[in-house]
């Protein structure tokens, strides 16, 4: 069964049958909260491990710690191996580790788990840019943002595998969507700098 559906029909009868057992008004609203704080750890405590060691993650990510993330990551991947969070956790694990081959494999299982998502769909971007496959990066991003229009990393992204295939003037189109949504961005200026220079050389 369901574990969301299990935690719903288990939550109504836990609920049903407490007017049954006690006959104070106390009694029944200290036991229904007892009885449902368990069953929802019961149900969801390596859902609320795993949002704990992304949190981590993302701490280590800020401070440059790599082997924090990747521990904090693998952690999530063996409490929850065949769900979305361990998919995308073991791709990004495989990104740290530069197989991007393999990270490419997670990130599709993880996006066939949720068709759509924002973040597995920027990581399979980048990765696809890794393995040069500028096209398939083009396609991804371009109904990521068909669907998330105001994502500038996903034009930044974009603009990157644009520059790779030579077209300068889609590349810059990305930037300048990507630097309306957010100005002040240092790496878009750089990027539109040098894509500025290099399409006067050409001109």
């Amino acid at each position: 069964m369901n574990r969301h559906l299990f935690f719903i029909i288990t939550a109504c009868v836990v609920t049903g049958i407490t007017p049954l057992v006690f006959s104070e008004r106390n009694n029944m609203l200290t036991f229904a909260l007892v009885a449902l704080a368990a069953l929802f750890i019961q149900v969801y405590w390596r859902d609320v491990v795993v949002q704990l060691l992304i949190i981590r993650g993302v701490y280590a990510n800020k401070a440059g710690d790599h082997q924090k993330l990747k521990n904090s990551y693998l952690q999530i991947y063996k409490l929850m191996p065949h769900s979305f969070a361990g998919k995308m956790a073991m791709g990004v694990i495989c990104s740290l580790e530069n197989n991007w081959a393999r990270a490419e494999s997670f990130f599709r299982q993880a996006l066939y788990l949720r068709p759509g998502n924002i973040y597995v769909s920027l990581n399979l971007s980048v990765v696809l840019l890794k393995r040069e496959r500028y096209q398939e990066a083009v396609k991804l991003l371009s109904m990521l943002l068909f669907a998330y229009p105001r994502s500038v990393m996903a034009y930044k992204i974009l603009a990157e595998a644009y520059y790779r295939l030579g077209e300068l003037y889609n590349a810059r189109n990305c930037l300048l969507a990507a630097r309306f949504i957010h100005r002040h961005d240092p790496e878009i200026e750089g990027f539109l700098k040098t894509l500025e220079e290099e399409i006067k050389e050409v001109a």
